[in-house]
């Protein structure tokens, strides 16, 4: 969310919507969340699933039984994780692993701006002849921003002066299917994620930051 409240959480919209929808009966029952939950694996009767296995906090684990189905929807890394302490039967399982790869950049301008007031991330369009690069408004609150900045020392301290004359655009490339989710020795564990980058997302990288620098002097900004 933002301060002007004109983009809202997934606290007041999606989580508060499953728990408020439904007719709170035992046909139609409303969803119920539960807060500081780890969810182990999953139970299988042949091929459907009948249970999950969860730890709430540090209070011992508990099955939960399964009316219809099991939606598995943690992240590539966790969900992989999650059916492989399941023993999902699937041999493409953690193969082929994609993802977006991000990389920010900014620009310096002489007039004021005050651009991480504006609403980011609500604005993007793609590159011609790149199907899989996306480009779009963002921004870091100065502390965030300070941080992210390679800069050091009087660079440092002259970049982040001219905060509020500064835009910053973000990009995401669809990367090549090149990584591999193996699984880890204990549930706790993040997971093992073997990568490495292909040509493709070389190639795709360096037209994305082409492409900045191009949008960036047409805008006139100083670097």
């Amino acid at each position: 969310g933002d301060r002007q409240l004109r983009k809202a959480t997934t606290m007041q919209t999606y989580l508060a919507w499953a728990e408020a929808l439904g007719g709170g009966s035992s046909r139609e029952p409303r969803a119920r969340i539960l807060a500081e939950t780890t969810a182990i694996r999953c139970g299988f009767s042949g091929k459907r699933a009948t249970s999950v296995l969860v730890q709430r906090g540090q209070d011992a684990p508990r099955e939960i039984q399964v009316g219809r189905a099991v939606v598995v929807a943690a992240g590539v890394v966790a969900s992989t994780q999650f059916l492989m302490r399941s023993e999902f039967d699937n041999p493409w399982l953690g193969q082929h692993v994609s993802c977006n790869l991000a990389m920010p950049s900014f620009a310096v301008y002489d007039e004021r701006l005050d651009a991480f007031d504006g609403l980011e991330i609500t604005h993007s369009t793609r590159l011609l002849g790149a199907a899989q690069t996306v480009l779009e408004t963002h921004f870091l609150p100065p502390g965030l921003f300070s941080l992210a900045v390679p800069f050091y020392l009087n660079r440092h301290h002259d970049l982040m002066r001219r905060y509020r004359h500064l835009t910053s655009v973000g990009c995401l490339v669809g990367s090549e299917p090149r990584g591999v989710v193996r699984r880890s020795a204990h549930w706790l564990d993040r997971g093992v994620v073997e990568w490495s980058l292909g040509q493709q997302d070389l190639a795709a990288l360096s037209q994305v930051l082409a492409t900045q620098v191009k949008l960036a002097r047409a805008a006139d900004a100083r670097r």
